[in-house]
Protein backbone atom coordinates (compact mmCIF):
# COMPACT_ATOMS: atom_id res chain seq x y z
CA UNK A 1 0.00 0.00 0.00
CA UNK A 2 2.31 2.53 0.88
CA UNK A 3 4.55 2.01 -2.27
CA UNK A 4 1.52 2.30 -4.33
CA UNK A 5 0.95 5.69 -2.41
CA UNK A 6 4.28 6.54 -3.27
CA UNK A 7 3.70 6.13 -7.48
CA UNK A 8 0.01 7.83 -7.04
CA UNK A 9 1.93 11.31 -5.43
CA UNK A 10 4.31 11.12 -8.42
CA UNK A 11 1.87 10.32 -10.95
CA UNK A 12 -0.50 12.70 -9.95
CA UNK A 13 1.65 15.44 -8.53
CA UNK A 14 3.16 16.10 -11.53
CA UNK A 15 1.12 18.38 -13.46
CA UNK A 16 1.15 20.66 -9.97
CA UNK A 17 4.19 20.60 -9.60
CA UNK A 18 4.58 21.77 -13.34
CA UNK A 19 2.21 24.79 -12.20
CA UNK A 20 3.29 25.83 -8.92
CA UNK A 21 7.34 26.34 -11.00
CA UNK A 22 5.77 28.39 -13.94
CA UNK A 23 3.74 30.75 -11.34
CA UNK A 24 6.94 31.43 -8.74
CA UNK A 25 8.06 33.49 -11.03
CA UNK A 26 11.02 31.47 -11.23
CA UNK A 27 12.88 31.60 -14.51
CA UNK A 28 10.77 29.87 -18.08
CA UNK A 29 12.42 26.72 -18.88
CA UNK A 30 14.54 27.19 -21.92
CA UNK A 31 13.02 26.64 -25.25
CA UNK A 32 11.74 23.47 -26.72
CA UNK A 33 14.63 23.39 -29.37
CA UNK A 34 17.14 23.80 -26.42
CA UNK A 35 15.01 21.16 -24.52
CA UNK A 36 15.58 18.69 -26.79
CA UNK A 37 19.57 18.17 -26.60
CA UNK A 38 18.60 17.01 -22.58
CA UNK A 39 15.61 14.78 -23.72
CA UNK A 40 17.83 13.22 -25.92
CA UNK A 41 19.86 12.06 -23.31
CA UNK A 42 17.13 10.61 -21.44
CA UNK A 43 15.91 8.45 -24.27
CA UNK A 44 19.56 7.30 -24.83
CA UNK A 45 19.30 6.35 -20.99
CA UNK A 46 16.40 4.45 -21.40
CA UNK A 47 17.77 2.29 -24.80
CA UNK A 48 21.10 1.80 -23.38
CA UNK A 49 19.12 -0.27 -19.51
CA UNK A 50 16.76 -2.10 -22.67
CA UNK A 51 20.27 -3.14 -24.76
CA UNK A 52 21.92 -3.84 -21.51
CA UNK A 53 18.92 -6.10 -20.79
CA UNK A 54 19.24 -7.83 -24.11
CA UNK A 55 23.04 -8.43 -23.74
CA UNK A 56 22.18 -10.04 -20.19
CA UNK A 57 24.77 -7.29 -19.12
CA UNK A 58 23.74 -6.82 -15.37
CA UNK A 59 26.77 -3.77 -14.52
CA UNK A 60 25.78 -2.15 -17.97
CA UNK A 61 22.10 -1.83 -16.77
CA UNK A 62 23.01 -0.42 -13.51
CA UNK A 63 25.18 1.93 -14.90
CA UNK A 64 22.71 3.21 -17.55
CA UNK A 65 19.99 3.73 -14.72
CA UNK A 66 21.98 4.26 -11.42
CA UNK A 67 22.59 2.13 -8.55
CA UNK A 68 19.07 3.41 -6.50
CA UNK A 69 18.42 0.90 -3.58
CA UNK A 70 14.92 1.60 -3.98
CA UNK A 71 13.61 1.41 -7.70
CA UNK A 72 9.44 0.32 -7.75
CA UNK A 73 8.39 -1.29 -11.07
CA UNK A 74 4.45 -1.26 -11.54
CA UNK A 75 3.28 -3.55 -14.22
CA UNK A 76 0.18 -5.83 -14.96
CA UNK A 77 1.82 -8.51 -12.85
CA UNK A 78 1.80 -6.14 -9.58
CA UNK A 79 4.40 -4.15 -7.91
CA UNK A 80 8.16 -4.84 -7.14
CA UNK A 81 10.60 -2.85 -4.79
CA UNK A 82 14.11 -3.63 -4.97
CA UNK A 83 17.22 -2.06 -6.16
CA UNK A 84 18.75 -1.73 -9.25
CA UNK A 85 21.23 -4.30 -9.40
CA UNK A 86 18.56 -6.69 -7.85
CA UNK A 87 16.25 -6.24 -10.88
CA UNK A 88 19.36 -6.65 -13.60
CA UNK A 89 20.50 -9.47 -12.13
CA UNK A 90 17.33 -11.11 -12.15
CA UNK A 91 16.04 -9.76 -15.80
CA UNK A 92 19.15 -10.28 -17.13
CA UNK A 93 18.79 -13.77 -17.14
CA UNK A 94 15.75 -13.73 -19.54
CA UNK A 95 16.17 -14.22 -23.67
CA UNK A 96 15.20 -10.40 -24.55
CA UNK A 97 15.57 -10.66 -28.33
CA UNK A 98 14.19 -7.62 -29.74
CA UNK A 99 13.44 -4.69 -28.16
CA UNK A 100 11.65 -1.51 -30.72
CA UNK A 101 11.47 1.92 -28.24
CA UNK A 102 9.60 4.68 -29.78
CA UNK A 103 6.69 7.36 -29.28
CA UNK A 104 8.51 9.13 -26.89
CA UNK A 105 7.99 12.01 -24.60
CA UNK A 106 9.72 14.35 -21.78
CA UNK A 107 7.74 15.64 -19.22
CA UNK A 108 9.97 17.81 -16.84
CA UNK A 109 7.54 18.68 -13.69
CA UNK A 110 10.79 20.16 -12.15
CA UNK A 111 14.45 20.81 -12.49
CA UNK A 112 15.65 17.69 -10.92
CA UNK A 113 12.53 15.21 -12.33
CA UNK A 114 11.73 13.91 -15.68
CA UNK A 115 9.25 11.55 -17.11
CA UNK A 116 10.04 9.59 -20.10
CA UNK A 117 6.91 7.73 -21.41
CA UNK A 118 7.34 5.75 -24.84
CA UNK A 119 5.92 2.57 -25.89
CA UNK A 120 7.97 -0.96 -26.01
CA UNK A 121 7.40 -3.59 -28.15
CA UNK A 122 9.08 -6.98 -26.86
CA UNK A 123 9.88 -10.11 -28.19
CA UNK A 124 11.74 -12.17 -25.59
CA UNK A 125 11.44 -15.58 -22.97
CA UNK A 126 11.38 -14.98 -19.38
CA UNK A 127 10.79 -17.93 -17.32
CA UNK A 128 7.38 -19.52 -18.35
CA UNK A 129 6.06 -15.82 -19.94
CA UNK A 130 6.76 -15.97 -23.70
CA UNK A 131 5.99 -12.13 -25.28
CA UNK A 132 6.37 -11.74 -29.01
CA UNK A 133 5.87 -8.35 -30.43
CA UNK A 134 4.28 -7.56 -27.55
CA UNK A 135 3.31 -3.76 -27.12
CA UNK A 136 3.49 -1.77 -23.80
CA UNK A 137 3.30 1.73 -22.91
CA UNK A 138 6.39 2.60 -20.50
CA UNK A 139 6.50 5.52 -18.15
CA UNK A 140 10.05 6.13 -16.30
CA UNK A 141 10.77 8.55 -13.43
CA UNK A 142 13.82 10.00 -13.33
CA UNK A 143 15.37 12.31 -10.30
CA UNK A 144 18.72 13.89 -10.12
CA UNK A 145 20.77 13.17 -6.90
CA UNK A 146 24.41 14.49 -6.39
CA UNK A 147 24.07 15.86 -9.69
CA UNK A 148 23.31 11.87 -11.07
CA UNK A 149 20.08 11.29 -12.72
CA UNK A 150 18.66 7.81 -11.58
CA UNK A 151 15.89 6.13 -12.30
CA UNK A 152 13.12 5.64 -9.23
CA UNK A 153 10.14 4.10 -10.80
CA UNK A 154 8.83 2.76 -13.79
CA UNK A 155 5.31 1.73 -15.05
CA UNK A 156 4.44 -1.16 -17.79
CA UNK A 157 0.83 -0.91 -19.21
CA UNK A 158 0.15 -3.32 -21.69
CA UNK A 159 -1.45 -2.04 -25.36
CA UNK A 160 -4.20 -4.08 -26.40
CA UNK A 161 -4.90 -1.69 -29.44
CA UNK A 162 -2.13 -3.57 -31.50
CA UNK A 163 0.25 -1.60 -34.04
CA UNK A 164 -2.87 0.97 -35.16
CA UNK A 165 -1.62 3.12 -31.73
CA UNK A 166 -0.15 6.41 -32.87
Amino acid sequence: MRHTTFIAVVLFLSPALTFAQQSSGRQAAPPREQQRDSDSAFIERERAAWKALKDADSAAFVRAVGSSPSLFFVSPNGMRHTSAAEFAGGVTKCDTRSSKLDMFNVVRPNDNTALLIYRATLDRACGTSVDRGVQQMVMTVWVRRNGRWEAIAQSLTPLTVGNTYK
